[in-house]
Order: structure tokens, then sequence, then C-alpha cells
């Protein structure tokens, strides 16, 4: 009567290969979500630094056959743009020249723009100039400062424009 008080040769074999089997599974799982699973998969690059120029109070006015934008230029640090008295801006716009104008809070695709200097008082108020590519119809518009490196400040507010 001494077989009653081992174990059955199944379980023990159960225990000794059910670690392993459990573990390699772990494993493959782990592997698979993380070369198959959701998420930002690309270069560990270190990202570049977010341009702090911010435009506001932008307005802009069709005067002999150009949009001149006026507005106040505002930086997080001191600004060597302020020192120099320029800045680049980019314009990005949409013209309607159909009769059918958008909505103010309508979604605009600003599929087309252009590269722009404008000038930067030392009190932080900045002009530019901008010749707008058609000679009529409305134009949807906003700016953005572009830094040393080409990159790109924040959005302005829309700003809208007639040209005739």
């Amino acid at each position: 009567m001494k077989l009653l008080n081992k174990k059955p040769i199944q379980l023990v074999y159960g225990i000794l290969l059910g670690g392993p089997v459990v573990l390699w599974a772990m494993l493959g799982m782990f592997v698979a979500l993380t070369l198959f699973g959701c998420g930002k998969k690309s270069d560990p690059f270190i990202p570049k630094k977010q341009v702090s120029q911010v435009l506001r109070s932008v307005k802009a006015q069709y005067l002999g056959g150009r949009v001149v934008f006026e507005g106040k230029f505002v930086e997080a640090r001191a600004g060597s743009a302020i020192q120099s008295g320029k800045i680049r801006l980019r314009v990005e716009y949409n013209q309607y020249s159909n009769g059918k104008v958008p909505c103010d809070t309508c979604p605009i695709d600003f599929k087309e723009h252009d590269m722009i200097q404008g000038k930067v008082s030392q009190d932080g108020k900045f002009t530019a100039d901008w010749l707008p590519p058609e000679s009529k119809g409305l134009y949807v518009l906003r700016l953005r400062v572009v830094g040393k490196d080409g990159d790109l400040g924040p959005l302005s507010e829309r700003i809208r424009v007639v040209v005739r």
C-alpha cells in the first residue's frame, strides 16, 4: 500500500514540463505583442525643439495688389528675431473664386503655401506683405513662424481677405 502515498507519474511530469512550457508561451506572446501590437514604431530619434514664437492679433488688408499683415510677435525667450528685426513666415492659404465661401468654423484644406519675410519692431509688432497668386477671390489664410532650422511654430488664427 505504499503506492497510495506517491503521486502519479503523469502529475509529476506535468509539473516538470508545465513550467518551461508556460515560460516559452509567455515569451512568445511578449515577442508577438512587441512586433505586431499597436503603437508608434519609428526610429528612436530625439524630437526637434518646438518653435516658441507665436503670432497674435494678426490682421490683413489687401492694398495695391498685395496682402499686408500686421500683428504681435510673441516669444517665450528673448528672441534673435526681434534683435535682427526680421522674421520668416509661412503663409498657408486656400482661395475661393467661385462664390462658394466656407463658413467660419468649416474645415479648410490649406493646400497651398508661400514663404515670406517680415519686419519686427523692438516692441514686438510685425509687418509683412504677400503677393497672392490669383487676382480675384476670397483667401482664407493662416501664418506660422519659421525657425532657424526650418521648424514651424504654432498656427495663427484664420484670416479672411477679399482680393478684387
